[in-house]
C-alpha cells in the first residue's frame, strides 16, 4: 500500500511536481523560441534598412538551439509525444513486451541521468573556467550547458516516473478485488 499525505499518494505529488517543472522548462523554452524570432527579424531588418546586421547574433542562436531543445524533452516525454520505432514491439505481445517496454525505459532513464551527471560537470568546469564563445568573448558557455543538464535529468526523470507508474498500475490491476 503507499503511503499518503492528506489523502494524496507520494507518487501524485512527485508526479504534479514533475509536471509543473516540465511544463516552466517547456514555456521558458518557447520564450527562447520567441526571443530568436525577434532578434532574427531585428537582424534582417538592419540588414535590409541598415545594412547593419546584429552583432552576435549568429553565435547566440547557436548556442540557443540547446536549451531550446532540450529543455522542451521531459514536457514531450510527458504528454508521450516522441517518435516511437516499433521495430522490436511489433513482434511481442503480453508479458514479453511489458518486460521489453520496462527495460527500455530503465535503460534509457540510466542514459539520460549519466548524460545529465557529465552535462553537470561539464557545466561546472565551464563556469570555474569562465569558458567564453571563441567568436563573441561576452557570450559565456556554461548557462547553455546548464540547460542542457537539466534538459537530460529532467528528461530522465519523466522517463523514470513513467517506469514506476507503470508498475503501480500493473500491480493495482494485478491486486484489484474483481
Amino acid at each position: 500500500m503507499e503511503r499518503s499525505w492528506s489523502g494524496v499518494s507520494i507518487l501524485q505529488r512527485i508526479d504534479t511536481w514533475m509536471k509543473g517543472i516540465s511544463a516552466l522548462a517547456v514555456i521558458f523554452a518557447g520564450l527562447l523560441l520567441v526571443v530568436i524570432a525577434l532578434a532574427m527579424s531585428s537582424d534582417v531588418v538592419g540588414r535590409a534598412l541598415f545594412n547593419k546586421p546584429l552583432s552576435g547574433l549568429t553565435e547566440f542562436v547557436e548556442l540557443a538551439m540547446v536549451p531550446l531543445v532540450f529543455l522542451a524533452f521531459s514536457w514531450s516525454a510527458r504528454r508521450d509525444a516522441h517518435i516511437q520505432v516499433d521495430l522490436l514491439t511489433q513482434f511481442v505481445r503480453g508479458r514479453s513486451l511489458t518486460i521489453l517496454l520496462s527495460a527500455g525505459r530503465i535503460l534509457s532513464t540510466i542514459i539520460l541521468l549519466w548524460l545529465a551527471y557529465i552535462s553537470f560537470s561539464a557545466t561546472f568546469e565551464s563556469y570555474l573556467s569562465n569558458e567564453v564563445h571563441y567568436n563573441l568573448k561576452t557570450l559565456t558557455y556554461w548557462p547553455f550547458r546548464l540547460s542542457l543538464a537539466i534538459g537530460f535529468m529532467l528528461f530522465g526523470l519523466e522517463v523514470l516516473l513513467r517506469e514506476i507508474k507503470s508498475h503501480v498500475r500493473s500491480s493495482a490491476i494485478i491486486n484489484s478485488p474483481d
